[in-house]
C-alpha cells in the first residue's frame, strides 16, 4: 500500500500497483495479519479496522463467488485463522458465532468470531460463516420452558398486513438476485410461520448449567414471544429474528418500524419518503389518491 502524494499513471505502471484486490489477496492479507501480533499473542490495534474492512469486502462478494472461489475459501479456512472476541487468532473450524445474543452467556467455553456491528448485520453473513467454516450456535439449541402458551394470531395478522409494505420498501433500495428471491418467498414464509405467546419464557443449556429468561425464542418456523408481543422488550429482538427467518438480514430496522406502526402511520411515511405504495392501498383510500395527485408524485403510480 502506497502512502504519499498522488502518483502519475507512469509511476503506477512502473511499480505495478493494483487498482483492486482479488479474493486470494484478501485471504493472504488476513493470513499475514494473523502473524502480526504483539508479545502477548494479541492482534495489534492498527490491524483491527483492517480486519473488519476485509470482512466487509468479503461479505459483499461472497454471494457472487463461483464454485472455484468457494473451494478456495473453504480450503483456506481449514488451516488458517480468524480473529476471536479475545483479540486472538483461532483456527476457523474452532471458532463459533452466536446468532441470538451475547456470547458471554457461554461463560468462555468457546472461541467466538469478532465482528463489528455493521458486519453482524450484513445480509450475507450466513454465507460468509458457512464458507469460512464458522460453527453457528442458535437459541433453538437451548431447551425452552414456558408458561401459559397460546397462539399469537394478532402478530401473524399484522405481519400479513405489513408484508407488501416491507417488500416495496426493500425493493426501493436493493436489487439483487438473493434479495429478490427472498422477497418472492416472503408471504409464503409468513403463512408457514407458527407464532405462540407465553407469560414467561426460559431457555436452558444443560452443558453449562445455564438458565435465562428471554422475551423471544426461534426454532425453525416456530417463534415464541412473551405477552404482549408489541412490548419494547419483545421488539428489541423480534425484527432481527424475523429477518433472519425471511433471509432478509440487515433490514430489521425497516421491519421494526412496520411492526410498531399503524397502517396509517406507515402510509404517511411512505408518502413522505416517496416510496411506492401498494396499489390496493391507493385504490381503497380516496384521500391517499387525492394527496398523491396533489403532490404530483409520479413514482407512486
Amino acid at each position: 500500500v502506497f502512502y504519499g502524494p498522488k502518483l502519475s499513471s507512469d509511476w503506477k505502471s512502473f511499480f505495478n500497483f493494483r487498482s483492486r484486490l482479488d479474493l486470494s489477496d484478501y485471504l493472504e492479507i488476513l493470513e499475514n495479519i494473523s502473524m502480526d501480533i504483539d508479545d502477548k499473542g494479541n492482534v495489534k490495534n492498527d490491524n483491527l479496522k483492517r480486519i473488519q474492512a476485509i470482512y466487509f469486502e468479503l461479505l459483499n462478494q461472497c454471494i457472487n463467488w463461483s464454485t472455484s472461489n468457494i473451494v478456495e475459501v473453504e480450503k483456506w479456512a481449514t488451516t488458517k485463522s480468524l480473529l476471536n472476541t479475545k483479540r486472538q487468532f483461532t483456527k476457523c473450524p474452532n471458532i463459533k458465532y452466536f446468532l441470538d445474543g451475547n456470547e458471554l452467556i457461554f461463560q468462555e467455553q468457546y472461541s467466538f468470531l469478532e465482528l463489528n456491528a455493521e458486519n453482524k448485520n450484513h445480509p450475507y453473513l450466513m454465507k460468509f460463516l458457512e464458507y469460512f467454516k464458522i460453527s453457528i450456535l442458535k437459541q433453538n439449541e437451548f431447551e425452552l420452558d414456558y408458561t401459559q402458551n397460546e397462539e399469537c394470531s394478532d402478530l401473524k395478522d399484522h405481519l400479513k398486513n405489513i408484508s407488501t409494505f416491507f417488500i416495496l420498501w426493500i425493493e426501493s433500495e436493493v436489487d439483487d438476485d438473493f434479495t429478490n428471491n427472498s422477497l418472492h418467498k416472503l408471504k409464503d414464509k409468513i403463512e408457514n410461520l407458527k407464532i405462540f405467546q407465553a407469560k414467561e419464557l426460559k431457555i436452558k443449556y444443560s452443558c453449562i448449567n445455564f438458565v435465562k429468561n428471554v422475551n423471544t425464542h426461534f426454532d425453525d418456523n416456530i417463534i415464541y414471544v412473551t405477552n404482549p408481543w408489541n412490548s419494547n422488550s419483545v421488539l428489541l429482538k423480534l425484527p432481527e429474528l424475523l429477518c433472519r427467518y425471511f433471509c432478509l438480514n440487515g433490514h430489521d430496522k425497516k421491519l421494526d418500524f412496520l411492526l410498531r406502526s399503524t397502517i396509517n402511520d406507515i402510509v404517511n411515511y411512505f408518502v413522505q419518503e416517496e416510496i411506492r405504495l401498494p396499489q390496493e392501498i391507493i385504490e381503497t383510500d380516496k384521500k391517499i389518491e387525492t394527496n398523491l395527485n396533489n403532490q404530483k408524485v409520479c413514482s407512486f403510480a
